[in-house]
């Protein structure tokens, strides 16, 4: 007897592992929030609006999210106010987190490009 694989355009689509989102520290706590940003190095193919990401903190997961929107901001063009809602600190200090997040994989800088993204999250 035999088996044959054959393609079955109802069948499911097999599920992808979900890409991983950390955080190191809940930032002004905004994990707990249904809606809350995070600033990052710019990343077409992680962060697209629907995209569904696990949010680690740590070594856990926190929960699932889906990305709500993005704007491609520079480090130079983020706000006093963008720093203060995404992580609670004031824009030098705001400057000299991502500078540190980042040092081992880039040289930060006020021109280097980042993404501004909202997430929604949707399972916990």
């Amino acid at each position: 007897m035999s088996t044959q694989s054959f393609y079955n355009p109802e069948a499911p689509e097999p599920q992808r592992p979900l890409e991983t989102l950390v955080f190191s520290a809940d930032w002004n706590k905004k994990l707990g929030c249904q809606y809350y940003t995070t600033i990052r190095l710019n990343n077409p193919s992680k962060y697209m609006v629907g995209k569904k990401l696990k949010v680690m903190l740590g070594r856990r997961l926190h929960h699932i999210a889906e990305v709500a929107c993005i704007s491609e901001i520079t480090l130079g063009r983020v706000s006093e106010a963008m720093a203060f809602i995404d992580a609670g600190l004031d824009l030098p200090k705001f400057k000299t987190l991502i500078t540190k997040m980042y040092e081992a994989k880039i040289n930060i800088n006020d021109n280097t490009p980042l993404v501004f993204v909202v997430l929604k999250k949707i399972d916990c």
